[in-house]
């Protein structure tokens, strides 16, 4: 079942109908479901899709050369010479209908041909650019697609037409994978797996979340058992010094200086392994708002839910199952809240930019009721202080009236004043005015 993805969908296919030459470079962490979304938009039309394996460049280059003659001939004669004869066989078929060329894994091809690169720019000046042609590249990774492809000193800088970089899924979508859960469970779902697909699809939305942690993460041999390390391992040789930072932000260790002494490193080389990871997308730095990147109040966080919830790393299955139990009841959403909210208001006011406040303490509109069930909130308020009152954003207020089921279509947003000189540090908006409440409005889910 494909869930989600419109907008991309939407992107992709609009460059395929267009009537001119199209170049997009498509990117994204491991697991995030870039191949899966290209197996989507190619259901439509006929593609020529090749996914570059970890292997020599003639290897790699006969792969293709079959590929590109099943598509045209529907029979497979021999490889070509070479990568530019490949790309010249490509630009000189006559057709009426749009060529679309996918390399997905693209990296692979450029570690054993560093030439490649230099080639494609040359056909695409030279032999496609006045062709109806829509080129794909595909990698998963971040720092390659990002410095080698569409980096200032790429030879393929300035060609691409389209970038589109494929991130994990928000709350709202990551819950239409478990359309049998309750709200505290899909939120304790993603609170747990976060929006990478690839580990939603894991867990089995017929069984409990207890089972699935048990069977699917905490199990020998189970998929998502110690897959961060695994993840880390296929992009990084060295793992070591990388763990070590991962652990101490995971165990609450969140500025520079206090992950170097968790870990016994100086502050600058933790600098230079920090930078890796957040180009690899595992982890990523909140700088506090009007403050440069460099800033000593930068905090570093993990990307990730999944490798920041500690579950697969952990072997004692009472514990985690008692922990969940306790967080069920207590507050179903955990670390991840300021997200979601984050999430559901950038889905409301698109045109919004919002740098949240942090969060020391479980939102009150999940607490412990009488009963020992959880006693949720139709109508919730979200008050920021001034900017005045946060030298130091540390605090997110939330107020309820009346018990009952929570609904995200009856928020309401309130920021207090902001003083003349200051600037906004919650929330920002076109307007330049402390506009007085506004209720938003939820936008449609996104299925496919």
């Amino acid at each position: 079942m494909f869930i989600g993805r419109t907008r991309e969908l939407s992107v992709l296919r609009s460059l395929s109908a267009s009537p001119r030459f199209e170049y997009l470079v498509l990117y994204g962490r491991r697991r995030v479901g870039k191949t899966t979304l290209l197996l989507q938009f190619m259901k439509t039309q006929p593609v020529i899709f090749y996914a570059a394996q970890a292997k020599n460049d003639a290897l790699n280059l006969v792969d293709f050369s079959k590929a590109v003659h099943h598509h045209y001939d529907r029979a497979y004669y021999a490889p070509f010479s070479d990568w530019q004869a490949a790309f010249s066989y490509i630009g000189e078929q006559e057709s009426e209908r749009r060529t679309i060329v996918v390399i997905d894994e693209f990296p692979y091809i450029a570690e054993t041909n560093p030439t490649i690169q230099s080639i494609l720019q040359h056909t695409i000046d030279h032999r496609w650019k006045e062709k109806n042609i829509f080129l794909i590249l595909c990698g998963s990774s971040v720092s390659f697609m990002q410095n080698d492809v569409m980096g200032s000193k790429s030879p393929l800088f300035g060609r691409s037409t389209a970038i589109l970089e494929l991130k994990g899924f928000d709350y709202l979508e990551s819950s239409l994978f478990f359309p049998t859960y309750d709200v505290s469970d899909k939120l304790l779902s993603y609170a747990i797996l976060g929006g990478i697909p690839t580990y939603l699809q894991a867990f089995d939305p017929k069984k409990s979340i207890q089972s699935n942690i048990a069977e699917r993460i905490l199990r020998m041999g189970a998929f998502l058992n110690n897959e961060p390390q695994n993840l880390l391992k296929m992009e990084i040789r060295e793992s070591a010094v990388y763990n070590a930072i991962l652990e101490a932000i995971a165990t609450g260790s969140s500025r520079l200086n206090e992950i170097a002494q968790k870990i016994k490193e100086e502050p600058t080389k933790c600098s230079k392994y920090l930078s890796v990871l957040m180009n690899l997308k595992i982890v990523e730095r909140i700088t506090p708002s009007g403050k440069k990147e460099s800033s000593k109040r930068s905090l570093y966080t993990i990307a990730d839910n999944f490798s920041n919830s500690g579950i697969a790393s952990s072997s004692q299955t009472g514990v985690i199952m008692s922990s969940l139990e306790k967080s069920a009841q207590r507050c179903p959403s955990g670390k991840s809240s300021p997200p979601i909210w984050e999430e559901y208001l950038r889905r409301s006011a698109p045109n919004t930019s919002f740098a949240w406040p942090k969060v020391r303490s479980c939102p009150s509109s999940s607490i412990p009721s009488e009963d020992g069930g959880v006693a949720k909130k139709r109508s919730t308020s979200i008050s920021l202080p001034s900017t005045r009152a946060m030298s130091r954003p540390s605090l997110l207020t939330v107020n309820s009236e009346q018990n009952s089921s929570v609904s995200l279509s009856t928020i309401t947003f309130s920021m207090g004043p902001l003083p003349s000189r200051s600037r906004p540090t919650a929330i920002t908006t076109s307007s330049a005015q402390a506009a007085t409440p506004m209720r938003l409005q939820s936008r449609p889910e996104l299925t496919e």
